[in-house]
């Protein structure tokens, strides 16, 4: 009975004690919530990975909160009271290493981790539209399952996206192409390139995406059927189904690799400057002019001794974009040599050809002659240059 009644005398002391009075006081009881985590997702780039932690009782940033990797503390880039990211300098983790601390209290292991998706890398790292890469990770699934895909965007306008066309899905691999994005500059640039599992589970990194540019063509001006050369970046290893026009014509590819296309002159009807285009998936590309030039004549040269030349006798003609020996030897177009004299039309059937002089057996006979003069036209394609007043004995 008398322990009875000393505890009731304790509990009544307690209970005045907390009630207060006047001249009394009173210290309400302050209930701290331990940082708990509900979920952790992980972005990895080749050196470091990306956690967005999230949960509650995070708090305010302060200087007594911070995150730990396997007991090593770092500092967020971003804390709220539901949401942390941190980075951490490895490019693979174990999400279930994370741990979350608010004034020396710390957090419970993550329970779900949605995200174990990873790339570790992209060959090749940079390409034009059209390049095939290879996409080198983990977690992207066995097989391109439906709602797995690729997509590339332009990092400024992060809506506009294109999806790429994949030949092989696998776990830790997925080759694809990468498609014709057009960017809101005009330059080349780094564009976004993520992986989806599924519409909730994916991972991004980037690629830079060099678009194709001519620089330079060289030479910029020459004969029908010349080769030429366009300089620049991004045309892609191959032609695939790439081409390119001069003024509206197809241009014959001599060969073609990332930094060099090397094309044949097209037949053209006139001279001048003339537009090249190039086109790489369906895409063109054109800041570039070409002047085609038509046979220049400039001087001419009579047999040995001479002013004038006869039948059979060799006349040598000098000038420039006659083509060069191998300029028509797989062209279409058509180069040759007619005279006219006396009021009759003479072809040339044999002639030696150089960039800069033609050669030939003159062909009219002397006895058909009355007028000693003749004109000489030297057809390079579809263009022309005259030599008149050519002496004929």
């Amino acid at each position: 009975m008398k322990n009875l009644i000393i505890a009731c005398l304790l509990i009544i002391s307690v209970l005045t004690a907390g009630c207060g009075s006047s001249g009394g006081s009173s210290k309400p009881t302050t209930i701290v919530t331990a940082p708990t985590i509900s979920n952790i997702t992980t972005e990895s780039a080749s050196t470091y990975t990306v956690a967005t932690i999230t949960g509650i009782g995070f708090g305010s940033p302060i200087s007594s909160s911070y995150v730990t990797y396997d007991g090593q503390p770092y500092n967020a880039t971003t804390w709220n009271d539901s949401t942390i990211l941190v980075t951490v300098p490895f490019a693979v983790v174990d999400a279930l290493k994370f741990r979350v601390v608010v004034n020396s209290v710390t957090s419970n292991a993550p329970i779900i981790v949605t995200n174990t998706m990873r790339i570790f890398g992209i060959t090749p790292s940079s390409g034009n539209p059209a390049t095939v890469i290879t996409i080198s990770g983990q977690g992207f699934g066995a097989s391109q399952v439906s709602g797995a895909y690729v997509t590339f965007y332009d990092l400024t306008q992060q809506s506009n996206y294109l999806t790429a066309a994949v030949s092989n899905w696998s776990d830790t691999s997925i080759t694809c192409t990468v498609p014709n994005l057009s960017l809101s500059q005009s330059s080349s640039n780094q564009v976004g390139i993520t992986v989806w599992k599924s519409s909730s589970t994916y991972v991004s990194s980037t690629f830079n995406l060099i678009l194709p540019a001519i620089s330079y063509i060289d030479p910029n001006t020459d004969n029908v059927a010349a080769t030429i050369s366009l300089n620049g970046s991004g045309f892609g290893t191959t032609q695939g189904t790439g081409y390119v026009s001069i003024g509206g014509n197809y241009a014959s590819i001599v060969s073609w690799s990332d930094n060099q296309i090397r094309v044949k002159v097209p037949d053209f009807s006139s001279a001048g400057e003339k537009n090249v285009i190039l086109t790489v998936s369906n895409k063109t590309y054109s800041n570039n002019n070409f002047s085609v030039a038509a046979p220049q004549y400039q001087s001419l040269t009579y047999p040995s001794g001479d002013t004038e030349v006869a039948y059979g006798e060799t006349f040598i003609i000098y000038g420039r974009y006659f083509g060069s020996a191998t300029d028509f030897d797989d062209s279409n177009a058509i180069r040759n040599i007619q005279i006219q004299a006396d009021g009759k039309l003479y072809t040339v059937n044999s002639a030696t050809w150089s960039d800069n002089q033609v050669s030939f057996a003159w062909p009219v006979p002397n006895t058909t002659l009355d007028d000693k003069t003749a004109a000489v036209t030297i057809n390079v394609g579809g263009l022309s240059t005259i030599i008149s007043n050519v002496q004929a004995d």
